[in-house]
């Protein structure tokens, strides 16, 4: 059982919270909606909007577990197998 403080625990990063801790090589959670997608074939950039401003990921084909296809600009994301850096 897990006792309740009535303050949820943040599972995800922020953008300011990227860049000032050390997550270079880690796994982190990033939530954001889909602001840009830029198909480059094999790779695609993928920027993400939130609350403090843009953020671009790279899409690798047949690293990600999704297929850029089912992803369209406004979707709102949680990806779990990012590394930093």
């Amino acid at each position: 059982m897990e006792f309740m403080t009535g303050v949820a625990k943040k599972e995800d990063l922020e953008i300011s919270e990227i860049l000032a801790g050390d997550y270079e090589g880690k796994d982190i959670l990033v939530k954001g909606a889909v602001h840009t997608i830029r198909d480059m074939g094999d790779v695609a950039f993928v920027v993400l909007r939130k609350r403090e401003g843009l953020m671009q990921c790279v899409y690798e084909a047949g690293v990600s577990q999704f297929d850029l296809k089912d992803l369209k600009e406004a979707d709102t994301v949680r990806q779990t197998d990012l590394r930093s850096g």
